[in-house]
């Protein structure tokens, strides 16, 4: 896993394209822990900051997205160290290709955002849960292994949209507003809480 995970929700003309950030933070303790002993200690797991939030506005062409996210890729404190997560729902696939395309310098990593109960990759792409992506933000709150920086701009934004996701009676969950920075944080928790 590398140390930084960018979430990117596309948006265009409804809800603006958002971009997170996330930033692994490397226990300064390291215990010598077995899976088949005691249970990990809760202080030894990596937890993650968001350093980055971004929207991008409404209207902005795709290929301006790309050039912002490349641009993003290649920051000297993220250069080889970042995976980016896309959010590919409905019109992500040409996007996703240019992407592909930008020389980002990082793994690409396609979600497909369902209905369904089971996160699950199909020919290089996962089709993930809403109420995946959002549980794993949860799961990540609840045990500290994430902090939001007030420094960091739109944090403020980010909360209002975290407080107005609900959960609907058919298990899926929906917004009260615009969700577009926690679609972008919710994708990079998936990622980080997955596979770091």
């Amino acid at each position: 896993m590398n140390d930084y995970v960018m979430g990117l929700d596309l948006g265009k003309r409804v809800d603006p394209t958002a971009i997170a950030v996330l930033e692994r933070i490397v226990p300064s303790k390291q215990f010598e822990w077995s899976p088949h002993s005691a249970p990990r200690p809760a202080d030894s797991e990596d937890r993650y900051a968001v350093r980055h939030l971004e929207r991008i506005p409404l209207g902005t062409s795709y290929p301006d997205v790309v050039e912002r996210v490349r641009d993003l890729t290649r920051r000297p404190e993220v250069a080889g160290r970042l995976t980016l997560v896309v959010d590919a729902t409905g019109g992500g696939q040409v996007v996703m290709d240019m992407l592909r395309r930008a020389d980002l310098d990082c793994p690409v990593v396609e979600v497909v955002v369902t209905d369904g109960l089971k996160a699950h990759l199909k020919n290089g792409v996962w089709y993930v849960p809403k109420v995946n992506l959002v549980t794993a933000l949860q799961v990540m709150v609840a045990n500290g292994l994430i902090s939001f920086g007030v420094d960091v701009p739109e944090t403020r934004r980010l909360v209002d949209e975290l407080a107005g996701l609900r959960m609907t009676k058919g298990g899926g969950w929906k917004d009260a507003g615009h969700d577009d920075l926690a679609v972008a944080v919710c994708l990079a928790s998936w990622r980080a809480s997955r596979f770091g």
